[in-house]
């Protein structure tokens, strides 16, 4: 059983609002039982929810009771009190072994530290052959469809529980009953919690919202948003892709992903040899140390070391990343004060957080752009060859993030240089500039990235993916566990 939309406009309202019949599959004390509720369109919902549900038409932003939509999901949770944390791993149990009713709802949800996305999706098929031989997904995404998305201003609420309970109060569903939940957020998660460095108000913990929320515990789970990266692999269809390296990948090997933008992640996952799925793990690995390979660079990596007050190190996300590449103008601009554009430069430094854009489109009109954007390019390419030196990804290793989509072409600029920002080289030969040069240059064992496949991400919402194909895994977990 599928499930059935039907776009009838509901009466009264212009036919540009739909309104949504779904097979909605609701849990209780005997089982399970497929029960069709309607789905008003949002116009019609509010009404019904100010004059049939006693509803407040105000923000909810402060603090009540739990409306109805909490408290159905607490009879939920009361049916699972057999904690499901230890099923979390996912590489024990495929999801080709859980029938999933059409209709149940799940929620997945993207937390930065500026604002909130949220989905509310309801399972559209039976969850067989969603796994296949090699542990990705056979059909490229999670058998869902979306019920209602929203991004929230997160300096608006207190808490990002009020965020969730806003949610739900306008999603169009009367009373949803979510199974489970799956958050990506902007930070290190620790014991399923994250503390928001620049919102001292939030902290957001998934054993704490299950028991808020009335939902069986292990049944919300937050994830990094670049471990949501790592997942949301497993959905990319060929066309999401740009290939480097077309080499074949070998089925259950390791993968990873590196990807810069605000910053510089990394992760990797694995899968069962034997059967399962991919599970994909946090790293720090965009702090490894910046290992400078010129003479330029070794200048450029003390001044850095002088800008941000540490005499020992500097990470490759300081250089490797949008506010990176803002960093090395800077220090391009000092050392070679005499190619500085006053006008260019003013608006370097008036675009703030954009500023790294700013460099990246100037490259043909300003040579410091272009030796900024070369030393970034290899730099990314030098983290990238490490990455793939260290877990030896021949499942596929993976350029995701926001910077290397949107410039490939210049990604893959090349030249021979024997004098790089006038000064003189002290190697005997000229060394070559780009990110493929600085990828493969791995000495002795530069033979061993011939054999790992190499892409670029072209997708936006991987993350995304990611986080929803994580809450469908845990829905699978919920309703195999004894509903």
């Amino acid at each position: 059983m599928a499930l059935m939309l039907t776009t009838t406009p509901p009466m009264g309202k212009a036919p540009s609002y739909r309104h949504v019949r779904v097979n909605m599959w609701t849990p209780t004390p005997l089982g399970h039982c497929s029960t069709a509720i309607s789905i008003p369109a949002k116009g019609s919902y509010l009404v019904a929810a100010r004059h049939g549900h006693g509803r407040s038409s105000s923000s909810g932003r402060g603090h009540r009771a739990l409306p109805s939509t909490q408290q159905n999901l607490r009879a939920v949770g009361g049916l699972n009190a057999a904690s499901i944390d230890g099923m979390l791993g996912e590489g024990t149990m495929p999801m080709n072994a859980v029938a999933i009713p059409p209709g149940t709802l799940m929620l997945s949800g993207d937390i930065g530290g500026t604002n909130s996305r949220l989905c509310l999706w309801a399972s559209a098929a039976e969850g067989n052959a969603l796994v296949s031989d090699d542990g990705h997904l056979e059909e490229g995404d999670v058998p869902c469809e979306l019920v209602y998305e929203k991004k929230y201003r997160n300096d608006q609420y207190d808490s990002f529980n009020k965020v969730v309970m806003e949610f739900l109060e306008e999603a169009p569903v009367d009373n949803p009953v979510v199974v489970a939940a799956c958050f990506a957020v902007a930070g290190p998660v620790s014991n399923n919690s994250v503390s928001f460095t620049n919102r001292s108000s939030w902290v957001v913990d998934g054993a704490a919202m299950a028991e808020d929320f009335g939902m069986a515990r292990g049944s919300v789970r937050l994830i990094n948003d670049f471990v949501a990266n790592g997942y949301g692999l497993l959905t990319l269809q060929p066309h999401e892709l740009h290939v480097i390296n077309d080499v074949a990948p070998t089925p259950r090997a390791p993968m990873a992903c590196v990807g810069a933008g605000t910053g510089l992640g990394c992760t990797y996952l694995t899968c069962p040899p034997d059967g399962g799925v991919y599970d994909a793990y946090p790293t720090e690995g965009g702090h490894t140390e910046f290992a400078p390979r010129t003479n330029l660079e070794i200048e450029m990596l003390k001044h850095l070391m002088a800008q941000f007050d540490t005499i020992h190190r500097i990470s490759d996300e300081r250089i490797v990343s949008g506010r990176g590449i803002h960093a090395v103008y800077g220090f391009m601009r000092k050392r070679f004060p005499e190619k500085v554009d006053a006008e260019l430069d003013a608006a370097i430094e008036e675009a703030g957080d954009m500023a790294g854009g700013t460099i990246a489109q100037n490259i043909d009109n300003n040579v410091l752009c272009k030796w900024t954007m070369e030393v970034f390019w290899s730099t990314y390419g030098s983290a990238v060859g490490s990455a793939a030196l260290k877990y030896l990804p021949y499942g596929g290793l993976y350029i995701a993030g926001g910077i290397a989509p949107k410039n490939i072409e210049r990604m893959f600029d090349e030249r021979d240089v024997a004098f790089w920002g006038d000064v003189t080289h002290t190697e005997k030969k000229s060394f070559r500039t780009g990110f493929l040069p600085a990828y493969n240059d791995k000495g002795r064992v530069r033979g061993v990235l011939d054999s790992i496949p190499l892409y670029v991400v072209l997708a936006e919402d991987v993350g995304q993916r990611g986080a929803k194909l994580m809450a469908y895994r845990l829905l699978g977990r919920v309703v195999s566990s004894g509903l």
